[in-house]
């Protein structure tokens, strides 16, 4: 099985750090990535390519890590000549690079893939476009959020009823106006 690479580039951003730095708490992982100052390079090897990996670098006296480092700055340095030599890259179209992965519930999958298919898209474009779209534009109100104003609207409509009864008729006498009161 090929090795296969992704690189990331996620550099700190000041307003990251004001806005939904709670959320940013609650996950460890995302945050120490979101704070992640440097490019970083993930290869997916198969099960033997990284246990002969492992034993190299234990065999070397290093991280697997430091070894993976020290291979790539050891081929760049190999190769400083030639990279100087070529054009340099066009930065006006950069690849998605940020990645976060995600778990979905049982059957979420194939409703994705089923959007997607609909809408003629891969299932992973599709939900980055969903995810961009909640990010840059209004996102949708949770379902709790929608209860609860649906309750609001309920106590509101109630009000209105109060309110329009009382400019019509004026405040009643008895036990009933004295509620209003």
């Amino acid at each position: 099985m090929p090795a296969t690479l992704a690189v990331s580039n996620l550099p700190t951003l000041p307003d990251a750090e004001n806005v939904g730095e709670e959320a940013i708490k609650q996950h460890a992982r995302a945050r120490r990535h979101a704070q992640c100052s440097v490019a970083s390079i993930t290869a997916r090897l198969s099960p033997e390519e990284k246990a002969r990996f492992k034993l190299l670098a234990k065999h070397v006296g290093l991280s697997e890590s430091a070894l993976a480092w020290k291979a790539i700055c050891s081929l760049l340095d190999r190769d400083d000549e030639w990279l100087r030599r070529q054009a340099p890259l066009n930065l006006d179209h950069v690849a998605a690079s940020d990645r976060i992965t995600i778990r979905l519930r049982p059957g979420d999958g194939l409703a994705v893939i089923r959007r997607a298919t609909e809408r003629g898209m891969k299932p992973s474009t599709y939900i980055s476009a969903l995810v961009r779209a909640h990010i840059t534009a209004d996102p949708p109100i949770p379902t709790t959020e929608v209860s609860a104003l649906k309750t609001s609207l309920g106590v509101l409509a109630g009000l209105g009823t109060v309110l329009a009864n009382t400019s019509r008729h004026g405040i009643p006498s008895g036990p009933q106006g004295g509620d209003l009161l």
